[in-house]
């Protein structure tokens, strides 16, 4: 709060907590310049749309014309094309490789396994790697994706008892610091793989993860899209292999 109240030059903020300190009177927009919308569409996902209209829209935010506005997206569903059209005026639309599709970067898999089979299948695939009794380096990372909270402690515990040097996030985490320091421990190679539920691990960037592994598989195309691109990222390649089964 101290650094808010000398004011700054560049600041970062979710939706919710930016509105939060704008209608406590911590924050105004009205000498901004340039606004970014990273993620877009995961916010929309999200239910922050409120909020990111609340903030352009119905506040002190310079017009259109007296700012420059950028989007980021994964991808371009109808909903993040409404916002460029709202907050944006004859923009300038850049795609970087398949706008909605993976990287050329990424070997996928998709294997076959018994729901009764995926933790036996899942302890091959990381043995292969090499990374039980934390004998990988930071430069081998494993990002493993469940559907649930719960599930994402089960699998835990379950590799934890196997002798993986593993952690967790999601959204139960009870502090923050608590999610940080699984997030340092997985960046750093202390704990090479990472158990985590979609929602927690949105918006991350952790560089030197080498295979993403679907072990509950997403419900939709653009979730899939976004889980195995923590992979294969500036250049580097990656593998992702998604369990599949009649579940």
């Amino acid at each position: 709060m101290k650094d808010l109240d000398r004011g700054c030059h560049l600041l970062v903020a979710t939706p919710g907590r930016l509105v939060d300190m704008m209608e406590r009177g911590k924050i105004s927009l009205e000498m901004v310049r340039y606004l970014v919308l990273d993620e877009a569409d995961r916010m929309l996902d999200m239910g922050f749309e409120p909020q990111i209209r609340r903030i352009v829209l119905e506040d002190r935010m310079p017009g259109i014309g007296e700012r420059q506005t950028l989007m980021f997206s994964a991808t371009f569903p109808k909903k993040v094309q409404e916002l460029a059209r709202k907050f944006l005026d004859n923009y300038i639309f850049l795609a970087v490789g398949r706008v909605g599709s993976t990287s050329e970067n990424i070997t996928q898999k998709v294997v076959w396994v018994e729901e009764h089979d995926k933790r036996s299948f899942l302890l091959d695939l990381l043995n292969a790697a090499g990374l039980r009794n934390g004998n990988a380096s930071r430069d081998s990372l494993t990002l493993t994706f469940v559907e649930t909270k719960k599930g994402a402690d089960a699998l835990e515990h379950f590799l934890l008892s196997e002798g993986y040097p593993v952690t967790s996030i999601h959204g139960d985490r009870s502090q923050r610091e608590e999610t940080e320091e699984a997030l340092w421990n997985f960046r750093s190679g202390r704990t090479s793989v990472l158990v985590a539920t979609a929602v927690a691990a949105r918006g991350l960037d952790i560089p030197n993860v080498k295979h993403v592994i679907n072990f509950d598989l997403p419900s939709d195309v653009e979730e899939y899209v976004h889980r195995i691109g923590r992979t294969g990222r500036v250049g580097t390649v990656g593998l992702a292999t998604s369990f599949f089964n009649e579940r």
